[in-house]
């Protein structure tokens, strides 16, 4: 092994070390000082107490917020810009991706029928679908069926396949999405559309995006300063199918909903993550998504953080 495969492995092991050896610690101290374990573990539960308390108030100051955006009249917001610069809300065009494997048709066919029930016109919008080739021909028949569909309802219904195989990419859904990226922008570059006036999205393709989620992402899109340098991450609600799943998985779900509102309240932890969006001329700036390793969605951040030099509000 090389120093740095040593040193990579070395860290890989330090949290699992340190869990055990607390918990294998506590045991055998509890024979020989037995005080010294008693006093640790009224501390170690008197910070959970507080911790709880503080994730307990985050919660719920995101949950108003989130409740009070909601009922928010975004699109009339949005149209209410006109005219205060060379973006409104006439010139925005959204950019919506889907990268998918092996996902059914019942799966995306709710994630596209959310867009169509968005308060948003949907001559304004591009979709597109982008396959993996190493999916098989049914789920490609099923992506031209969608195309066939939903083609006359959107500004743009783009298909398309990922080929398996690419040198230098791995089996990952960052190089499927940046797959679609590329066609999207050969689309945009033949309609002649400004890069900055599109807003790209790329969802998870079980995501059903909130109704108000588009109007809400213009407005904020065009009144931020620095757009081109900004992500745009709305809060992950893991409730499409909750009462279809098992008991286990509903408290799991939920529990990572929570967390999800949490963090959105930790303005220092921002970092994209799961379905996400940002301006498309950002995203081609930097060279999309990266091909080749798992966590393309918060690494999509830091590519544009080093990228801006840490210009990133």
């Amino acid at each position: 092994m090389t120093r740095n495969e040593k040193l990579r492995r070395f860290f890989e092991i330090v949290p699992g070390f340190m869990t055990w050896s607390t918990i294998l610690g506590l045991i055998i101290f509890s024979v020989f000082k037995p005080l010294w374990v008693a006093v640790f573990i009224i501390c170690f539960d008197l910070y959970w107490v507080i911790r709880v308390g503080y994730f307990t108030t985050l919660l719920v100051f995101a949950y108003r917020r989130l409740n009070a955006e909601k009922k928010t009249d975004w699109l009339k917001k949005c149209r209410s810009l006109e005219g205060q610069g060379s973006l409104n809300y006439d010139s925005i065009y959204h950019a919506v991706m889907f990268p998918a494997y092996k996902e059914g048709p019942e799966v995306l066919d709710a994630s596209i029928n959310a867009l169509i029930d968005s308060n948003y016109d949907k001559k304004k919008m591009i979709v597109t679908l982008t396959i993996e080739e190493r999916a098989g021909d049914i789920c490609w028949e099923n992506a031209k069926e969608f195309q066939r569909r939903f083609k006359d309802t959107f500004f743009e219904f783009i298909i398309t396949r990922h080929p398996d195989g690419l040198k230098g990419e791995a089996k990952t859904k960052g190089a499927n999405a940046t797959w679609g990226a590329m066609v999207i922008r050969e689309f945009v570059d033949s309609k002649k559309i400004d890069h900055e006036h599109v807003i790209m999205s790329c969802f998870d393709a079980d995501t059903c995006a909130e109704r108000e989620y588009f109007a809400c992402l213009v407005y904020h899109y065009i009144t931020n300063p620095k757009r081109t340098r900004s992500s745009y991450q709305p809060i992950p609600v893991y409730n499409n199918n909750i009462w279809y799943a098992r008991s286990i998985a509903r408290v799991i779900e939920l529990g990572s909903s929570f967390m999800q509102m949490i963090e959105t309240m930790r303005l220092e932890k921002f970092v994209t993550f799961s379905s996400h969006s940002m301006s498309f001329k950002t995203l081609v700036d930097v060279g999309y998504w990266p091909v080749d390793m798992i966590s393309d969605d918060s690494v999509i951040y830091w590519k544009c953080f080093l990228y801006f030099d840490g210009d990133i509000p």
